[in-house]
């Protein structure tokens, strides 16, 4: 299974006593000091940290009460234990921590209202459901916290539901997963990317969030192989050994054998990702089920064939190493035919996915399905082509997005309540669309779920989850499981921004001496992103841009 996209560290929570979870259990920090990395959690491959939070101390103000609730909500242990020490025993049996997580900027501030009320106030900059779903935020939050007095001791007895971190403390301990699901035609896996935090409770949740479905932008997209009526018949998900094992209801045992190992597929693409997890078990009644889970040859996520390109310029087209630019001297057969079917072709845009190509030349497509056949169709891309394992080729004509099976000939309009669409682009695992709606200088940069009829046609799409504005987009990439790269122009040349689906990933880079961006590729790895400018090929370093001494009119990753 291909590495998952990472999301680094940030700053350091000041105050607080971290632990690293470890094999062998929790090690404490020193009592004093800055926090110190000791050991590693690996969630979605980045290191986590599990906060050791101290409970309330004797005679502590109503203040002091509200700060260290806040601050011990971020350790997780024990469902939250050292937090319920703040509140009263009533609150603490009704209180749900799990229900959302509010992240805020920074510490909130405190303002005593009526009585025993006091207000905490602090710029929300997400919210993670309790699916682990992430979605930015950008508004003002006040939450009201009352308190009573338990024995002399100041005690909270209403507060909102879940939690309220720091941004910082929410970096510390949460990390992305990729939940695995099925994508279109069940022929390979789509990552939905949740957010959980490390602990003790981590594969608990993670399972638990599967079972309760894709996210709301893959829903009615991608598929689970469940019947509705299997279920988790235990609420945690024990591991020993490196073993997850999940208990399910008697249900499961109805499913047919292909549905069950694709059940089993995922979850064990899902689960492993926590450090400790090397397989999952799938047990019914207390009895071990023998399901053999499908190789990642099988069924996986979507991932570039062994970092080679189709490259194309004006001596035809060729595969080739991309970390060395040099040709490959065994491309294979169905590589050996496309860069056949391009030879004397001007292309000015090109996609790889899954045996099958596309190409714009500026007066027509050309492409090839499943027949391994050269076809054309005099319909014209006005922006870069992109294409999905189903073997559906998407660009933008005339404004409208335009799908095209390159197996039946097929060929279709998805409309998006009648906006302009000046970019599209769709993940090589075809559950999502990367579009670019609006006139010229009021861009807006979204993504939306692609479903599909019984035939496999584009039918409608879901809700839109909005990444970005812009005054007008160049160029357009998918990189990773959730992430889109877009170019926009500027006096100096073009500035590529890349945003994460999830919220948690914003950069931007900058090209210089005027080279504007005419079409971005990006693999799943890092340093895999390329650009065009003008013909030049164009690589990332740090936040800038610089010559690959390398010339193509289009390039493409070669994706299973």
């Amino acid at each position: 299974m291909r590495r998952r996209h990472l999301h680094r560290l940030h700053r350091a929570l000041v105050g607080l006593m971290l632990v690293a979870v470890t094999a062998s259990g929790c090690v404490r920090l020193p009592d004093s000091g800055s926090p110190e990395r000791v050991g590693d959690q690996t969630v979605s491959g980045d290191t986590g940290y599990v906060v050791n939070a101290s409970g309330p101390s004797d005679g502590a103000s109503p203040e002091e009460i509200i700060t260290g609730f806040i601050l011990a909500s971020a350790d997780t242990r024990a469902s939250h234990a050292v937090a319920r020490e703040y509140l009263t025993d009533e609150f603490a049996q009704t209180w749900h921590p799990d229900q959302q997580v509010q992240v805020i900027t920074d510490s909130p501030s405190l303002q005593h209202s009526d009585g025993d009320v006091y207000i905490a106030t602090g710029q929300r900059s997400a919210v993670v459901d309790d699916i682990g779903v992430f979605r930015p935020a950008g508004d003002t939050v006040a939450d009201a916290y009352r308190l009573t007095e338990v024995d002399g001791q100041w005690r909270i007895d209403s507060a909102p539901q879940g939690i309220t971190l720091t941004q910082a403390s929410f970096s510390l301990v949460y990390r992305s997963v990729s939940l695995a699901y099925l994508g279109a035609g069940a022929g390979s896996l789509v990552a939905d990317v949740r957010w959980f935090p490390v602990g003790d409770q981590a594969v608990t949740r993670i399972a638990s969030a599967w079972f309760a479905g894709p996210s709301p932008l893959l829903k009615g997209v991608v598929g689970t192989a469940l019947t509705s009526d299997v279920r988790m018949a235990v609420d945690s998900v024990a591991v020993a050994d490196g073993v997850a094992a999940v208990s399910l209801n008697a249900d499961f045992l109805m499913l047919g054998q292909t549905e069950q190992r694709q059940v089993k597929t995922m979850l064990v693409r899902s689960l492993t990702q926590v450090s400790n997890v090397t397989d999952v078990s799938i047990v019914v009644n207390n009895v071990p089920i023998d399901v053999q889970e499908y190789s990642s040859d099988e069924l996986d996520f979507e991932q570039v064939d062994d970092g080679r390109m189709i490259v194309v310029n004006s001596g035809g087209a060729q595969v080739l190493d991309e970390s060395a630019w040099t040709p490959e001297s065994d491309p294979g057969e169905t590589n050996t035919r496309i860069t056949q079917s391009l030879s004397g072709v001007t292309v000015l845009s090109l996609a790889v996915v899954n045996g099958r190509f596309v190409a714009a030349t500026g007066t027509e497509l050309r492409w090839m399905g499943a027949d391994g056949a050269a076809h054309t169709t005099a319909d014209i891309a006005s922006t870069a082509v992109s294409l999905d394992r189903q073997g559906y080729a998407w660009y933008v004509s005339r404004g409208q997005i335009t799908w095209l099976d390159l197996d039946s000939g097929d060929s279709g309009v998805l409309d998006l309540g009648g906006q302009k669409v000046q970019q599209a682009i769709i993940t090589p695992d075809g559950s999502r669309l990367g579009v670019a709606v609006g006139p010229q200088g009021q861009t807006t940069i979204e993504v939306v779920g692609v479903a599909r009829n019984a035939q496999g046609h584009p039918a409608e799409t879901t809700a839109a989850v909005q990444l970005g504005t812009g005054e007008a987009v160049s160029a357009f990439s998918w990189y990773a499981d959730d992430t889109l790269l877009w170019a926009s122009p500027t006096d100096a040349g073009s500035t590529v921004t890349l945003a994460a689906i999830s919220g948690q990933t914003t950069q931007t880079a900058q090209t210089t001496g005027g080279q504007a961006i005419d079409a971005l590729v990006a693999g799943p790895r890092t340093a895999s992103i390329r650009a065009l400018a003008g013909g030049s090929v164009l690589t990332q370093q740090g936040t800038s841009w610089v010559d690959a001494r390398q010339s193509f009119s289009a390039l493409a990753w070669i994706w299973r």
